[in-house]
């Protein structure tokens, strides 16, 4: 499923489908890599094997991508139904990232926010390429994914955001997100990962 969104004549015209094409996987294991930041990226044991690890264990029902000329510029990872968009063991993450690296990954994402109820239809993950960044990319993928879970029955969509990211606060406020909860990350891990507070957003179906 692919929906032709944007204008040309004002920035461009991207396409959003679900599913990604299978040449792209590895555009979309580097744009999760920039999701992490550059503390996180300094703990990988090599980032080659964990690309390859995260673009072969990618689920297309629940990805969304923008494409430009064929090419992946963004994407979200949605999380739904008690799976994630990307699957990956437990024991292949460790021996890729190292338990340190891991163990972080795995507070700043998992331990830090509350279970996806059944009703909700979670992004995970929202990237987009840094060239093509502030043309509406992210908006559109934001509003697919609203579409998404619409589509399919959900009545809330969910999102969490840092404190050391406000200009995509400010996005997802504009798009109706209404913040429901701030959870305080507590110090070690807080000058690790560098972030101190979790804004968790809703949208109401």
């Amino acid at each position: 499923m692919c929906e032709k969104r944007g204008d040309a004549t004002a920035f461009m015209s991207i396409k959003i489908c679900v599913g990604v094409p299978q040449d792209q996987k590895a555009v979309i294991a580097k744009l999760a890599f920039s999701t992490l930041g550059d503390f996180l990226n300094n703990f990988l044991r090599s980032k080659r094997e964990t690309a390859t690890l995260v673009s072969g264990s990618l689920r297309d029902d629940r990805l969304l991508v923008a494409l430009k000329d064929g090419v992946v510029v963004g994407f979200a990872g949605l999380e739904h139904s008690g799976k994630s968009f990307v699957e990956i063991s437990f024991r292949e993450a460790a021996r890729i990232l190292g338990l340190k690296a891991y163990a972080i990954v795995i507070f700043r994402f998992v331990m830090i926010f509350n279970r996806v109820s059944p009703s909700q239809v979670h992004v995970q993950s929202l990237a987009v390429s840094e060239k093509e960044r502030g043309r509406g990319i992210g908006s559109n993928l934001l509003q697919f994914s609203i579409d998404y879970a619409r589509s399919r029955g959900f009545s809330q969509v969910k999102l969490e955001v840092t404190d050391a990211n406000p200009r995509a606060r400010r996005l997802y406020s504009r798009m109706g997100f209404i913040e429901t909860k701030v959870q305080t990350v507590p110090y070690p891990f807080s000058s690790l990962v560098g972030i101190s507070k979790v804004i968790e957003m809703i949208y109401e179906l």
